[in-house]
């Protein structure tokens, strides 16, 4: 089975995978943001309804110059006037199954390698069919603290107030890929402020 390998460099995915200790104590989680990722999933996978699905991103995420920045993306644009959107909506249609599907669940592909020993989710995986990981302290790591994604996110993000989601969706029936999202809580409402796909 082809795998689209991971590769854990980005800021606070790595935070939670390599500091243990705060990962899943800090922040609490809510229905409500369960039903927000299971209704983006929904709009993208199943209604694959690129227009429906941006909606769930932020304003930030759209002049964000780190979202979906990775070069296994595709096609990464930088520069042009809403290159941040552009490449979001590039990522929403080009990273879809090949064939519709009728519930996201039988998309979903849980990879326990991507957690360090001991460190625990936030969420029950097995029920979600996703991990969920606080992003509070994530600054506090070392490795990447002075990475540019980094950087951004916390000049521009209330990271105390999001959370970081990783889901396993199988694109094709020989094709698995790993994305992570972070949703941020404003006026009640969960969005994603940021995202990207592992590549390596």
């Amino acid at each position: 089975m082809k795998i689209v390998r991971i590769q854990i460099i980005s800021l606070v995915v790595l935070s939670c995978m390599t500091r243990g200790s705060f990962c899943g104590e800090e922040a609490t989680i809510d229905d409500s943001l369960r039903s927000r990722v299971e209704l983006f999933l929904s709009a993208w996978l199943v209604d694959r309804n690129v227009d429906h699905a941006i909606r769930f991103f932020h304003p930030t995420a759209f002049s964000n110059p780190f979202v979906f920045s990775e070069s296994c993306v595709g096609g990464v644009d930088t520069d042009s006037k809403n290159a941040a959107e552009k490449r979001i909506r590039r990522f929403l249609k080009n990273f879809r199954p090949k064939q519709k599907v009728e519930a996201v669940r039988g998309l979903l592909v849980l990879n326990d390698d991507l957690l360090e020993p001991g460190v625990k989710p936030m969420n029950s995986p097995v029920e979600d069919g996703y991990y969920l990981f606080s992003a509070e302290k994530s600054g506090t790591n070392e490795d990447w603290a002075e990475q540019e994604d980094f950087k951004y996110l916390k000049e521009h993000v209330d990271l105390s107030r999001s959370v970081v989601c990783v889901v396993g969706i199988r694109f094709d029936r020989d094709a698995v890929g790993y994305i992570y999202a972070i949703w941020h809580k404003d006026d009640d409402l969960w969005t994603i402020v940021h995202a990207n796909l592992f590549c390596m």
